[in-house]
């Protein structure tokens, strides 16, 4: 078998797989450092190493966790939203607490959901108090 033949066959082998190095490192180009993944379970490694995937919870308005969810996309299709409406809420760029559903969306952290928490608490606070006048300052002489 000439070389030729050989990298022939290993091209075919790897058809629909890539290559990654297993400690991390780009510059350790060592033969046991390199694997072979399908696109697909390369994505869930690396995904899990960058933080981009994680999980989310749904709380409703007493504060008590509904659901928990897979990914922010999983959430959007399970609660008829766009997956961008959950991301923005967990990450802050929107002044509502709750998502259009009616519901508040975190991580899966615990520091998360005890913040949500407080807020949902905070704002239930807030709503009792709306219509509530303070009483005027009443001076007593004896």
């Amino acid at each position: 078998m000439t070389f030729r033949d050989m990298t022939g066959s290993i091209r075919s082998i790897l058809t629909g797989m890539s290559a990654y190095h297993k400690n991390g490192l780009k510059s350790d180009d060592c033969l046991g450092n390199i694997g072979v993944l399908s696109k697909s379970e390369l994505a869930k490694l690396t995904g899990l190493k960058n933080g981009c995937e994680f999980r989310i919870v749904k709380i409703n308005d007493k504060g008590e966790i509904v659901d928990v969810y897979r990914s922010a996309r999983e959430a959007g299709r399970k609660n008829y939203m766009s997956y961008q409406a959950i991301l923005d809420r967990i990450n802050g760029r929107v002044k509502s607490l709750y998502a259009p559903d009616g519901y508040v969306y975190v991580k899966d952290k615990d520091r998360d959901i005890q913040e949500a928490i407080r807020k949902i608490e905070l704002d239930s606070i807030k709503k009792a108090r709306i219509g509530l006048q303070k009483a005027i300052h009443v001076q007593f002489d004896f």
